[in-house]
């Protein structure tokens, strides 16, 4: 089942696009690493996919229905870049803000049920936030916070979930668990992932695809495909290519330092 899909699609802020001609297929199961240097559009292309940018030119499809008409948001789970922590004496604790992912899909009166009750527990546990459930949101750490915001996406059980630049609040040693996590949501869990990551080799040991934007996509395919391309080779380089890929370890280029 093709769960996303993008054709020709360009957006940005100003006067030139941010992207352009863009297509993008996919489908149930996928982990989609998108990588690329600053500026290339990563995030522009997230906020387009949602509709929270609006498109220049090009069709964007979730599940087959039109953006324009989609209705069923529980199904998409979505974490921006760089979360803000809120003012200090925000009056929430971390088990609300979770609740809150819930409750936002739930139809009025919204009431949680036990179903609902057991999502957020779950959440809470796969993001080792139990022991601070009930701390003020304004107490925590940043990188705390952004496991916080990352298990209120998860607490509505989404079928396709899209992070941008997830980790980069996180200390080191979370950050594998966390990688680990998402790779279990996609196996066990089913769920379609889309991850805007600086850290392509990591996230080249889980992720089954990877996405090259420069303004326009470079490549998309897997990480092995990617890695053994010879026009690839030719785009960035063999050093480069191979450090991108983070498959295998090859040997240096003669000469290289």
């Amino acid at each position: 089942m093709t769960v996303l899909r993008a054709s020709n699609l360009s957006a940005g802020y100003g006067a030139a696009p941010a992207i352009e001609s863009v297509d993008l297929s996919v489908e149930a199961g996928d982990y989609v690493g998108i990588v690329g240097p600053n500026g290339s559009g990563k995030t522009t292309l997230l906020r387009a996919l949602l509709g929270l940018l609006p498109a220049r030119s090009g069709d964007i499809a979730l599940w087959g229905t039109p953006l324009s008409d989609f209705r069923d948001w529980r199904r998409v789970g979505y974490l921006p870049q760089s979360a803000q922590l809120p003012f200090r004496r925000f009056p929430a604790d971390v088990r609300e803000v979770v609740a809150s992912g819930r409750l936002a899909h739930l139809r009025f009166p919204k009431r949680l049920g036990p179903a609902d009750r057991a999502a957020i527990d779950r959440a809470l546990g796969l993001l080792e936030l139990g022991p601070l459930a009930r701390r003020m949101i304004g107490e925590l750490s940043g990188g705390q916070f952004q496991r916080v915001c990352l298990a209120r996406a998860l607490a509505a059980e989404p079928e396709l979930l899209i992070l941008d630049e997830p980790t980069s609040a996180l200390d080191p040693a979370f950050r594998e668990q966390f990688y680990a996590l998402l790779a279990r949501l996609n196996r066990e869990g089913k769920t379609t992932l889309l991850l805007v990551t600086h850290d392509s080799a990591t996230v080249g040991a889980y992720a089954s695809r990877l996405l090259y934007l420069d303004q326009k996509v470079v490549f998309d395919g897997t990480f092995d495909d990617f890695c053994h391309s010879e026009r690839m080779t030719a785009y960035f380089g063999p050093a480069a290519q191979h450090l991108l890929c983070g498959r295998h370890v090859h040997p240096l280029p003669e000469g290289a330092p």
